[in-house]
């Protein structure tokens, strides 16, 4: 049940990229460049993150921040709303 989550929520984060245009040159599978971002960001150095995915594309550990800044830049979070009133309870 947890991997069917997983793969759906990746495959969103896809297509959500793939709508945003984010990567100009496709030299490498959307999909690898997405996975290379998220395990990263998870935690990851740039060459572990090279040498995991090694077996499905060979690429420079180096292309792992590039695409990494461009994913944070066009993806970037909601902002926030902040509360106008404050309700205080004086009991």
């Amino acid at each position: 049940m947890f991997l069917v989550v997983c793969v759906e929520s990746f495959s969103a984060l896809v297509d959500r990229v793939e709508k945003a245009r984010v990567f100009h040159w496709n030299r490498k599978p959307l999909k690898v460049k997405v996975l290379s971002t998220v395990l990263h960001y998870s935690g990851l150095s740039y060459r572990v993150v090279a040498k995991d995915l090694s077996a499905l594309v060979r690429f420079s550990y180096g292309f792992v921040p590039l695409w990494f800044r461009r994913m944070r830049e066009a993806l970037k979070k909601p902002k926030r709303m902040r509360r106008r009133v404050a309700a205080v309870d004086e009991t």
